[in-house]
């Protein structure tokens, strides 16, 4: 006796996975015309991920050297003047560091996607900067294979803005466990550095 065969809603019936598996191979569900093109943008988007990681840490590693150097933490909390400045400028450091980011990702679109996609340097940068934001307007499109791409854009964006975030959340909270001596502290106890 057979198996019985189920049904969808629609009264279609469902096969069952060796069914499935026995009509369709993996070259037909995975054609190697696809792969190529796909391993290619895998790779342009891993190069400049790796670019724009490197990047920011270097600069943020050496913004926190500068800090640490520069200013004792137990100190600028007390000083609000200096926190505000140091929060300012680590503010505009790390916007700076985005637009250069965005920017790489702008040059690469330029200089490898085909032409009539994106006509000039600033609607390369305009594209970069919602994509690399996941504002995502879609006002500007990218032609099938690039779009793979510019997710892998918005991927990088988050990844980034998120490490800045937690720069800057670092800065606030060791300048504010400062201003009170120092998180679970004795006023006047420093805050020992590893």
């Amino acid at each position: 006796m057979p198996p019985q065969s189920r049904y969808t809603a629609a009264g279609r019936r469902l096969r069952s996975s060796d069914e499935r598996n026995s009509t369709r191979d993996v070259s037909e569900r995975f054609p190697a015309s696809a792969c190529g093109p796909l391993v290619k943008f895998a790779l342009i988007g891993a190069a400049l991920i790796v670019l724009t990681v490197v990047l920011h840490a270097i600069v943020t590693v050496g913004w926190v050297r500068v800090l640490m150097g520069r200013y004792d933490p137990s100190e600028v909390g007390r000083h609000w003047g200096q926190m505000l400045a140091v929060l300012m400028a680590t503010g505009v450091l790390l916007l700076a560091l985005h637009t250069l980011e965005i920017g790489l990702w702008a040059y690469a679109y330029l200089e490898l996607v085909p032409s009539g996609q994106l006509d000039s340097f600033e609607e390369a940068m305009y594209f970069s900067f919602v994509t690399f934001t996941t504002v995502g307007y879609g006002d500007i499109t990218l032609s099938e294979g690039w779009r793979l791409l510019s997710g892998i854009e918005a991927l990088n964006g988050i990844l980034l803005v998120g490490w800045s975030t937690a720069l800057l959340f670092a800065i606030v909270q060791r300048s504010f466990a400062g201003a009170r001596g120092g998180a679970g502290k004795k006023k006047g106890q420093r805050i020992q550095e590893n």
